[in-house]
Parts: C-alpha cells; structure tokens; sequence
C-alpha cells in the first residue's frame, strides 16, 4: 500500500491511499481517499472512501471506514482501517519522498 498525506483541515480530503493486493493469483488495485476528521502530532484519523475519480477493481470492497495513521517508535507510520469487509487491513509504513 502507498499512502499520500498533504496538510490540511478536517473536513478536506487529504489522504490517498492505493492499495495493490492479490486475490487467487490475480492482482488487484484499489485507490481511496480519506476525509480527514483529526491530527496531532502523534495520530492522524480520516474518514476512507473510494476515490471517485479513480477506477474501481473488481476486488475493492468499495465501502467506507475509519482509518488511522499513527507515528509508531521506529519512526515509521502504523495504519488501519475499520473496512470490514477488506479484512481490517493494517500495515506498517516506511517514508518515502516524492519528487
């Protein structure tokens, strides 16, 4: 999964996630983005949908959910997600700078 993170308000939409997973062999992209509802310095919280302006995968459960991106001692980003139905996904996330 990549996730992308700009500042903003609560009530914009500054999260967006592309999640690449595989389902009986067969590869699947799903895209999202997140409202965002708090932040402070140690936990990020938003509110997930599909990304309407990206296609949706046979395979992405097209709901809504709460996720969480919270700074973890190693430095990196611990994520999950309250999808139900996508297994309540979590990861552990590495910085990475775009260009």
């Amino acid at each position: 999964m990549t996730a992308t993170i700009r500042p903003g308000i609560p009530g914009e939409y500054v999260i967006r996630v592309r999640y690449d997973v595989k389902v009986l062999s067969v590869g699947v992209t799903c895209y999202s983005e997140a409202k965002l509802t708090s932040a402070n310095s140690e936990r990020i919280t938003g509110f997930e949908r599909s990304d309407p302006d990206r296609p949706k995968d046979v395979g992405c459960t097209g709901e809504e959910a709460t996720v969480t991106f919270t700074r973890l001692d190693d430095g990196r980003l611990g994520f999950s997600s309250q999808d139900e139905s996508g297994g309540l996904p979590t990861a552990r996330l590495s910085r990475v700078d775009g260009g």
